[in-house]
């Protein structure tokens, strides 16, 4: 656990955090998201996009009204009367005679035997009434009272140090928007905390205006959640320096034609496995062409990056439902543009040697197999009764001796898929 012992002020004090106070401009575009007073993109605040500020540059927002720290707010968010209790916000929340807590109607609710904690849920972001209920789910004998406790004496055995009426921001660097087609994408984090700055901008103490900022507040948990603990998130891809990776996946078969550094991959995979660069090969090479072909399929298809990538993903799913000068105009591209230059690397599970790791020159392949030379195979350890093998396109090769960047394209191909030593000579002795 980590958020427990955040002192939200003192970190905001010790990152210099500015307060953000304005939502998402109504109309997107580059210039009003960069020139915002205190917008979530806003260069004054931030510094100029792309710089190291963009990506150290700590934020927060000021609510009108107190929260449990999101620890806290998780465990109570799995207990389902508070579940309940933000379906219907209008209900009391209460404890009954057998101290259980309770959502009871305004109607049927026994004053004089029940505790009443909250009526309705505008009182969920009510200080005192909000350190109340942490305390009685502390004191209960559950999982979650257990949890809570735990935290508590985490925070100096303060119940009040368990809420705040502030939100940490992250750096713009790490919710970047993206400019597709000279259109503005935003990341779905900025656009939570824009729609919680205009909640509470706008906030009116109501019991359903009070369950639809919860409900931004939980997305946002949700969304960092998934920006750091998955294995797509920002820890794995970034800080663990992840490489990109795309990757195909098949049976092998033998094709003696192929030389033995080329690989045959088939046509429906390498589209997907070099879908940036075809795309980017048609905008600037084959714009008009791809314009004729598509207007001759009567596919109509407009020349942006959107729109030929929904052209890809139907022709990789399903080739046979478009016309032969669609497809040859794609291998027309990935034989001229893409391929030449290409390199992958490919390997059959376990890779228990060095040679479970081969590179090769892919070509297309007609089938749904991928295919190799009958001479590649003994390295793989492999045969062709139904093995398959994984081909990866990786960016780069990162030395971790000499810390020097090599692309696979300088690699000697030869020299990779060359039979070890010991085969030849008959000796298991390396040099």
């Amino acid at each position: 656990m980590i958020f427990e012992l955040l002192n939200v002020e003192q970190f905001i004090k010790e990152h210099n955090a500015p307060a953000i106070m304005e939502p998402l401009p109504a109309n997107l575009n580059e210039q009003k998201l960069l020139t915002q007073i205190n917008g979530l993109y806003s260069q004054y605040l931030f510094g100029e996009r792309k710089s190291s500020k963009w990506f150290e540059q700590m934020g927060y927002i000021p609510l009108n009204v107190y929260i449990p720290k999101f620890p806290v707010l998780m465990i109570l968010d799995n207990l389902p009367t508070i579940r309940a209790f933000r379906n219907r916000p209008d209900r009391i929340l209460a404890i009954d005679e057998e101290g259980n807590l309770v959502l009871e109607d305004e109607k049927e609710i026994s004053y004089t035997n029940h505790k009443i904690l909250m009526q309705g849920f505008a009182d969920f972001f009510d200080k005192n009434k909000l350190i109340k209920l942490i305390e009685y789910i502390a004191q209960q004998n559950s999982v979650s009272g257990q949890l809570i406790n735990e935290i508590i004496k985490l925070s100096n055995n303060k119940v009040e140090n368990l809420i705040t009426n502030k939100i940490i921001v992250l750096p713009p660097g790490w919710r970047d928007y993206s400019k597709i087609d000279n259109k503005i994408s935003i990341h779905p984090l900025t656009d939570v905390y824009s729609k919680i700055i205009e909640q509470n901008k706008t906030f009116e103490v109501s019991n359903a205006n009070s369950s639809k900022l919860y409900r931004l507040i939980i997305k946002l948990i949700d969304l960092l959640a998934e920006q750091f603990g998955t294995k797509t998130g920002f820890i794995r891809e970034q800080l663990a320096s992840k490489t990109v990776n795309y990757t195909a996946r098949s049976v092998i078969s033998p094709n003696p034609n192929l030389e033995i550094d080329q690989i045959a991959i088939p046509f429906r995979a390498l589209l997907q496995l070099y879908k940036p660069q075809i795309i980017n090969s048609i905008l600037t090479k084959h714009k008009q062409e791809f314009i004729e072909v598509t207007k001759t399929a009567r596919q109509e298809i407009k020349p942006t990056v959107n729109d030929i990538t929904k052209l890809i993903n139907k022709i990789s799913n399903y080739p046979t439902l478009f016309p032969q000068e669609l497809i040859n105009f794609f291998r027309k591209v990935l034989e001229q543009d893409v391929l030449p230059d290409a390199v992958v690397v490919y390997k059959r599970d376990p890779a228990l040697h060095k040679t479970s790791w081969l590179a090769a020159k892919p070509v297309i392949a007609d089938q749904d197999t991928i295919q190799i030379h009958p001479l590649a195979c003994a390295p793989l350890g492999g045969d062709f009764d139904g093995d398959s093998v994984d081909a990866n396109i990786t960016i780069r090769v990162k030395s971790k001796k000499t810390n020097k960047i090599t692309y696979f394209r300088d690699l000697p191909i030869g020299l990779v898929i060359a039979i070890p030593k010991q085969f030849v000579e008959g000796s298991v002795n390396d040099e």
